[in-house]
């Protein structure tokens, strides 16, 4: 009786060189192609790109208005209509419009995040802080 059965590695073996690199590239490709896909589906890099940026303009324009207040820092009242703190929320927006807009903050917010980073700016230093007036957030389910 003869032997049927066909000898998959001896019929593949000249081209194994050639079929092993392709069979790689083609996953390879087919895995960078889903890791995009998910990326761009999901917004996750350009979220962290836009909260890096925010960020960073937020702990600037804080610095800009500890600045501006100097000495009167101890005994400043600061709130969203303080002159520090309404130039620090126009810095804010020039350095990063795009992710204010975003993440769909408005002046107000933007506002007490700066005033939020000054108090972790001046801590280290507590005669420099400021009596903060802004109000407390609103009660979960009250909007806002």
């Amino acid at each position: 009786m003869e032997n049927t059965a066909i000898n998959w590695a001896e019929l593949l073996a000249p081209w194994m060189q050639l079929l092993i690199p392709v069979v790689v590239g083609f996953f390879m490709a087919l895995l960078t192609w889903a890791t995009v896909e998910l990326r761009r589906r999901t917004g996750i890099v350009v979220e962290q790109a836009h909260m890096a940026t925010l960020q960073t303009a937020l702990e600037n324009a804080a610095g800009k208005a500890i600045m501006m207040l100097g000495d009167k820092m101890k005994n400043a009242q600061l709130d969203a209509k303080h002159p520090a703190i309404k130039s620090a929320v126009l810095y804010a927006n020039a350095a990063a419009l795009d992710a204010i807009k975003s993440f769909g903050l408005t002046s107000d917010q933007v506002a007490e995040k700066i005033i939020a980073k000054v108090g972790v700016l001046t801590a280290p230093d507590p005669t420099a802080s400021p009596k903060d007036v802004t109000p407390p957030p609103p009660e979960p389910g009250a909007g806002g």
